[in-house]
């Protein structure tokens, strides 16, 4: 299955999903901010990247620029989890064939459609 980060300021949702993620066969590894995350992307590239997209000091969309300037993680699949309506998140960031968005709270059903649709292969 995938090696998965998750990167959330929200411990309840790193619970929640990380334990629904590995109960599916997947790795999870998770950061609580986004120098955290970007740390930890720096140190082992994930194959699919689960990114807040508001968060306190670095926000999500701010992760995002940092990795698509990036020339090893410009291709990571990344699926921004949000609270905020979904015509909030699509105009602050430069959406590839590889981003997908997902309403908080988040139903398990559509966090594994994206991640069969971002990893095909997973």
């Amino acid at each position: 299955m995938a090696d998965i980060l998750l990167i959330d300021d929200d411990p309840a949702v790193h619970e929640v999903l990380s334990a629904a993620l590995k109960a599916a066969g997947h790795a999870v590894s998770s950061a609580l901010t986004g120098p955290d995350g970007l740390a930890k992307i720096k140190a082992r590239l994930p194959e699919l990247l689960l990114l807040d997209f508001e968060m306190p000091g670095m926000m999500g969309e701010e992760v995002f620029a940092k990795l698509r300037g990036l020339g090893l993680t410009a291709d990571i699949p990344i699926v921004f989890l949000s609270s905020l309506p979904l015509n909030r998140q699509v105009g602050r960031v430069d959406i590839s064939r590889n981003v997908r968005f997902l309403r908080k709270p988040v139903a398990f059903a559509d966090l594994a459609r994206a991640i069969k649709e971002l990893l095909p292969n997973s």
